[in-house]
């Protein structure tokens, strides 16, 4: 293991340089499109701001009740600590929901490739190419662009058609390491996973098992991962260093606690339970998709512990164990009913391979320099650079041009949103306005309310819900159910078959106007 001789200001420099790729993708939300951004590129980012506020609006100041349940009696029991963090911004502190969640992944962004960085110093047996292993770390992928467009060669489609077609959910599953940054959650679970790695790699085994407490009592999906990654690791060392035995007994404790509270004190809610039913999802990683993004790095990893076998170190082991618990996790349908394998990728297999790998990497690119000459050297160099970041780069350029997941919405609901906000208004609401599509679901990430039609996964009954306000919309005939509503937001600019002329305008502006339910 080579000891840490970057000075924290080169660090700092290099992680800047590796993240402002991703970040890319706010700078483009922000100028380009009609509507307003959010500072949410991607759908389910908002929801973790709704989930902040209900701990301090309708939680206890420490836990949150799910912020799409309307039921008065919704039980206050998810105690997660980044949200909280999220909800003292916006609730406590008034800063804008985007704005705050944006801020806080910059700060986590960073942390993560400082520590990416640390970790791949600390793994390259000399410092020679450490930069640009570092951005290969940051910025490496798999072979879904190549994939596609040999595949679209062949099959006479356009060379361009569906790059992405093999990456699940159009990429945004995040399969490599460094496009994690793009998403304040992932950047925070990643900077304490990075840092606990490199924790288990300078031998100080405490650091690890704080980081990945920290990481469990936030994240229940990345928390069991490496709760069994590291909770293994320790017991293979325990077979050789006693001086291990405090900090397994601490990681056995806190995974103890983990599996109380997500399978014994959870389960016991029929709240918790409907939710939990809409989450157990088969979202699967298919066998074509797992080998095009892991072949490269599973390649190099596999030949160095090869070619290293006889000159084994400690780190190799724990890497093999990360990698071996993630592909489990990550397969687990073919052991267990799935759920939701996919989130146990998120770069957790990848990276531990691409952390095996890249002595090799480092000992073939420096044969290249000293044995070729510099200009063959450095063109063999670049070209399996750039096929090494094929994937992340065409995927940038893509989202920068045009991101169809991100949310938007308009400057009348925006400005509405905020003086509802101001006013302190609480209840349930409901948007019918037809401004945006998921104006609804914003409702609750940026005022008091609480949208009767939330989230696509955790808002209860939501599809009868849908049905039920279309029926309204069209016909005017109120179901019992919406008497639960307490607030409506409606359009100036349309006509409804609904009667409101008994419900008094609280707040308004020249194209939308918020009405609450006379009582």
């Amino acid at each position: 293991m080579t000891p840490l001789r970057t000075t924290w200001p080169s660090v700092l420099f290099w992680s800047i340089v590796a993240i402002l790729p991703f970040w890319s993708v706010f700078i483009s939300h922000y100028v380009r499109g009609q509507d307003l951004a959010t500072g949410f590129i991607q759908y389910d980012q908002a929801y973790y701001v709704a989930n902040g506020r209900e701990i301090f609006e309708r939680g206890n100041g420490l836990g949150y009740c799910n912020p799409y349940d309307t039921s008065p009696d919704a039980p206050v029991i998810y105690y997660h600590w980044l949200p909280w963090l999220f909800g003292l911004g916006v609730s406590v502190l008034g800063i804008d929901p985007g704005g705050w969640f944006l801020a806080v992944g910059i700060a986590a962004g960073l942390a993560f490739a400082f520590g990416t960085f640390r970790l791949v110093e600390a793994i390259l047996p000399s410092p020679r190419f450490l930069p640009g292993l570092f951005l290969l770390a940051m910025w490496g992928g798999g072979l879904f662009v190549l994939t596609a467009f040999v595949s679209n060669w062949f099959l006479e489609y356009p060379l361009w058609y569906q790059l992405f077609r093999h990456d699940p959910f159009e990429g945004w599953w995040f399969l490599s390491w460094g496009r994690n940054s793009l998403f304040t959650t992932e950047a925070t679970y990643h900077a304490l996973v990075v840092w606990a790695w490199l924790g288990v790699v300078q031998g100080r085994p405490w650091q690890s098992v704080g980081l990945i407490a920290a990481l469990a009592a936030t994240h229940p999906f990345s928390g069991a991962q490496h709760l069994a990654i590291l909770g293994l690791w320790l017991t293979v060392r325990l077979a050789t260093d006693r001086r291990c035995l405090g900090p397994w007994l601490a990681t056995v404790s806190v995974a103890a606690a983990f599996c109380g509270y997500y399978f014994l004190f959870l389960p016991q809610f029929e709240a918790h339970r409907r939710i939990h039913s809409i989450w157990s999802l088969e979202w699967i990683v298919p066998w074509g998709s797992f080998v095009t993004a892991y072949l490269p790095v599973a390649s190099f990893a596999a030949a160095r512990c090869w070619l290293d076998r006889r000159r084994w170190r400690p780190e190799m082991t724990f890497f093999l164990i990360a990698a071996a618990v993630s592909l489990f996790l990550i397969k687990h349908e073919l052991f267990l009913p799935p759920k939701q394998p996919l989130h146990f990728t998120r770069g957790y297999f990848w990276m531990p391979l691409m952390l095996l790998g890249l002595p090799l990497i480092q000992r073939l690119s420096a044969r290249l320099i000293d044995g070729l000459p510099r200009p063959a050297a450095v063109a063999i160099l670049t070209a399996c650079a750039t096929l090494w970041l094929v994937d992340n780069a065409t995927w940038l350029v893509r989202m920068n041009l045009r991101n169809a997941d991100e949310l938007r919405t308009t400057t009348a609901v925006f400005d509405l949103f905020r003086q509802l906000d101001h006013r302190d208004e609480r209840g349930v609401g409901l948007v019918l306005s037809g401004e945006a599509m998921d104006d609804n679901y914003l409702l609750g990430t940026y005022t008091r309310l609480d949208p009767y039609v939330g989230h696509i996964f955790l808002c209860p009954d939501r599809e009868e819900r849908v049905k039920t306000t279309s029926r309204w919309l069209k016909t005017g005939a109120e179901d019992p159910s919406l008497q639960a509503i307490d607030v409506v937001i409606l359009s100036k600019l349309r006509g409804y078959p609904m009667d409101f002329s008994e419900w008094p305008i609280i707040c308004e502006n020249d194209r939308l106007a918020a009405l609450r339910r006379p009582r």
